[in-house]
């Protein structure tokens, strides 16, 4: 959380975008969002079983669904939204290989 001069807290758009994959993926999901360092940028990391049975175009699309939907219910701004510029989904099946 940041605090605005008015002593308003609001939320960081990392920890947003945290809680809306959190809240769409089973509970033994790691979600990671962190900045890139890089002009304000986000990348967002999620890994997961429920991706075992997705190849890597359905991975993509079902994250971007996600962001997409925090977009539409205005949990996100348009501003937030754009700063995620990598979204990397790994399935469990994945890792084992």
């Amino acid at each position: 959380f940041r605090t605005r001069n008015n002593g308003v807290r609001i939320m960081k758009t990392e920890v947003k975008i945290y809680n809306a994959f959190k809240d769409c993926m089973p509970n033994k999901t790691i979600i990671d969002v962190y900045e890139t360092g890089i002009r304000d940028k986000l990348h967002v990391l999620v890994i997961s079983e429920y991706l075992d049975e997705m190849n890597g175009k359905q991975m993509q699309e079902y994250l971007f669904s996600i962001l997409e939907k925090t977009l539409e219910r205005n949990i996100i701004t348009r501003q937030e939204f754009d700063r995620v510029t990598l979204m990397v989904p790994i399935s469990i099946e994945e890792l084992k290989r």
